[in-house]
């Protein structure tokens, strides 16, 4: 069994409904932002990992400038698990990403597990060593739903809150090597109709940072807050959480009755 931790860094989804030139992910001001956060909150948590028994497939456009391929380079230096992968498009992402796969496995790889990772998004040191503890050699997903969302605010200071999500952007796909899916081929939601799903409900595995240059992620109104968070388990040096304890418990006491509201309907949509 092989497991590939994907992430597609600058290659832009045709779909996406953006109105800013700001957010063409081959330009300076986007590569210089991402390239920014990447090393501040992806790239760390990766090489924090406990299991490194994985590849990390980064894939980016092939018309990324030329100047920002020593970079590249050298993050390839410093994780031997990372591969880049220059793609043609965004059309040509899931067939190069299968070619990678096939040409990297042997036919001892009957079954590999695809991961998804989010280039602003982070993992806890222990979040490969799940995934391939609930391994199974059969076509299913494996969901880690429990997770953080940071929140950097306008005026610089962070929000963390809890959430618990199904078929989330941190979902992995395992799939037969002779009929390969992997977790980019669709989307996040997509999933739920693949076979079962192996789900994983502990403690909170991934983050989810939301910052002024996400194009879809939308913040939880009133999922709980929190200040309990281990930033080394992620990799994060750099993250000052402030210690507001009393605005902490008042906004959880203020916004309980949304989250009753939220579960109660969940229970009657399941009936």
């Amino acid at each position: 069994m092989k497991h590939y931790l994907i992430t597609r860094f600058n290659l832009k989804n045709n779909t996406w409904n953006t109105k800013h030139s700001s957010s063409d992910p081959l330009t300076t001001k986007w590569l210089n932002a991402r390239i920014k956060i990447f090393e501040k909150i992806c790239f760390p948590s990766v090489k924090n990992q406990s299991h490194q028994n994985f590849v990390w497939l980064v894939c980016f456009d092939q018309n990324t400038p030329e100047e920002y391929h020593a970079q590249i380079n050298q993050w390839e230096e410093e994780l031997p698990c990372f591969k880049a992968l220059f793609i043609n498009g965004f059309d040509n992402l899931n067939k190069d990403i299968n070619q990678f796969i096939k040409d990297d496995t042997s036919f001892k790889d009957q079954y590999i597990i695809t991961t998804r990772l989010d280039n602003d998004d982070s993992i806890h040191q222990d979040f490969i060593k799940t995934i391939q503890a609930a391994f199974k050699p059969e076509p299913c997903t494996i969901d880690i739903q429990n997770g953080y969302q940071l929140i950097l605010k306008s005026n610089g200071v962070y929000d963390l809150r809890l959430l618990n999500l199904a078929y989330n952007p941190f979902i992995s796909v395992v799939s037969p090597i002779n009929d390969l899916k992997n977790v980019l081929s669709e989307e996040h939601h997509f999933w739920k109709t693949y076979y079962k799903t192996i789900f994983i409900r502990k403690e909170p595995l991934w983050l989810q940072f939301v910052h002024g240059s996400n194009v879809l992620n939308r913040t939880f109104k009133f999922a709980k807050m929190t200040t309990d968070l281990n930033s080394k388990d992620f990799g994060l040096f750099e993250i000052n959480l402030p210690n507001h304890y009393f605005t902490v418990l008042s906004y959880n006491v203020f916004t309980w009755p949304y989250r009753l509201f939220s579960k109660l309907k969940l229970i009657i949509l399941k009936k």
